[in-house]
């Protein structure tokens, strides 16, 4: 079929719907009436449960935002203010003449992954 043989075979039945009136039947809104009821009281306590969620994210995320800021007031390595030395994990004070990096001899114990 060509182009314009189709238009012209699907014009007839599109034409009739078009030119229907906008206006909504009363069986419509009844019918919306009786879902919107249906779901209005799963609604509300769908809304509690986000605004929780978004209250533990919102409090997580200043803790995280809490610990960044602080973390990065910790001296960790050489401070040469003091001539000593900060476990670069924790940033405990290891002494003047205590060069390890890690305030254990080998590991620290506030390291996430411990070996």
């Amino acid at each position: 079929m060509k182009h314009s043989q189709i238009t012209d075979y699907f014009l007839p039945e599109v034409a009739p719907f078009r030119q229907k009136s906008r206006r909504i039947s009363k069986d419509v809104v009844f019918k919306q009436t009786q879902i919107a009821d249906y779901f209005l009281p799963t609604v509300a306590p769908v809304r509690e449960k986000v605004k929780k969620i978004v209250k533990v994210v919102r409090t997580k995320q200043s803790r995280i935002n809490d610990y960044f800021s602080y973390s990065k007031k910790i001296i960790k390595g050489y401070n040469p203010a003091t001539g000593s030395w900060h476990c670069t994990v924790c940033g405990v004070d290891m002494g003047e003449t205590n060069s390890r990096q890690l305030c254990c001899k080998s590991y620290c114990p506030y390291d996430d992954f411990n070996y």
